[in-house]
């Protein structure tokens, strides 16, 4: 019923001059592509997972990659850099309207079974698992999940996904913690798996570096996304408590939302876009704090720390064995009252004894450069991507 439901409204919104407009540039595109690596992704808007995206088609970009954008987010401001590295269709009227969804996906999987050795490589979209059912046997087929929490009573999305499971090359994480929820989730629906076999670990890379510069004044900075989990509210809270026991001494931002509420010692930044524009962010502060619920391992947090910023964090996915005390203070849980009332104290510490807040600074930043070097992540990618890695 709620499929039927579905459908009717998709047939009564969908423009069908876009839908036509859609069926002919996919035509075109898997007419003309010459390449064997087919990528899809969701959106092309602001996000630490469409970042990782970009950098993802970036390693191939020189074999003329074929991204399809299966859905529908009005921000597009990652959309010139999508298209930088690929060649961008956008599929989602097509591939989700009910009268060219299959003829759409039949004729997709025909190219790709075209393709000489064909690689499908997918973050976050269902087109990738209705193209397994279809593409012939063995294409290597690579599905990156970010963050993941497994509830026994939940996960709808991917048990939706699990009949096709067993036609995936790897399952690809950069977040340890993602990837054992993973398994057991594996696991404990009756599918097999081995971990040397199954899964793989590439960690993110960071494009820009900035050396810690200590200010005047000590700068707390937020950067999220607009999502429920980000939980912006606690680290308003924060700057309300700590503005009041210390008029005046210290700076506040968020970056990622316009303004919220009444926090006039908060300077709003909303969505930034432009790379360099939030790198000088990053760069005028000292702490960066993240109060999320659910993570892998945020790409904010190698942002900040690739430009020196100390990491206050709740303690979820990956987060708790990625950094260590050296540059980082995690909360006992995320629990918002936990979170909001030990944030405030870790940053009231901290900026009270500058020597070591400046000591935490030096080692985020000597750790992104050891790990999050952009080069790194390319050659390992590109080796992966290409099958020589031995581990494809």
């Amino acid at each position: 019923m709620r499929s039927f439901l579905r459908d009717a409204y998709r047939l009564l919104t969908y423009s069908p001059l876009g839908v036509l407009r859609q069926r002919r540039a996919l035509h075109e595109a898997l007419e003309a592509w010459n390449g064997r690596f087919l990528f899809t992704f969701p959106y092309m808007c602001v996000g630490g997972a469409e970042q990782i995206h970009i950098d993802v088609i970036g390693t191939v970009s020189d074999l003329q990659p074929l991204v399809l954008i299966c859905s529908y987010n009005p921000d597009r401001s990652f959309e010139d850099r999508f298209r930088r590295n690929g060649k961008v269709v956008e599929v989602n009227l097509v591939l989700h309207h009910p009268f060219t969804r299959r003829s759409a996906l039949r004729a997709i999987a025909k190219r790709v079974d075209a393709a000489p050795a064909p690689v499908l490589f997918s973050s976050l979209t269902d087109t990738f698992f209705d193209l397994l059912a279809l593409v012939k046997p063995g294409v290597r087929a690579y599905h990156q999940q970010h963050a993941f929490l497994y509830q026994p009573e939940g996960n709808a999305q991917q048990k939706r996904w699990m009949a096709q499971f067993p036609r995936v090359t790897r399952f690809i994480f950069y977040s340890g913690q993602a990837m054992r929820d993973w398994e057991r989730f594996m696991l404990d629906n009756g599918l097999s798996c081995e971990r040397d076999r199954t899964f793989a670990v590439m960690p993110n890379a960071v494009h820009r570096f900035k050396e810690p510069v200590a200010g005047k004044k000590p700068g707390i900075l937020f950067v999220g996304r607009q999502s429920p989990v980000k939980r912006p509210e606690l680290f308003l809270e924060v700057c309300d408590r700590l503005e009041k026991e210390m008029p005046g001494q210290l700076r506040f931002s968020l970056a990622g939302y316009d303004s919220i509420g009444n926090h006039p010692q908060v300077e709003f930044h909303g969505r930034v876009s432009d790379p360099e524009k939030l790198s000088a962010i990053y760069a005028a502060h000292d702490i960066i704090v993240q109060t999320s619920t659910l993570e892998g391992y945020p790409v904010v947090i190698m942002e900040a720390m690739a430009h020196g910023l100390a990491v206050i964090s709740t303690p979820v996915g990956d987060v708790p064995n990625q950094v260590n005390g050296s540059f980082a203070l995690l909360n006992s849980s995320a629990d918002a009252d936990t979170v909001v009332n030990e944030t405030t104290g870790f940053i009231r510490d901290l900026v009270r004894d500058p020597q070591r807040l400046a000591g935490m600074r030096r080692a985020a930043y000597d750790h992104a450069r050891r790990e999050y070097e952009p080069e790194g992540f390319r050659k390992r990618y590109r080796a992966f991507l290409e099958g020589s890695s031995g581990a494809a």
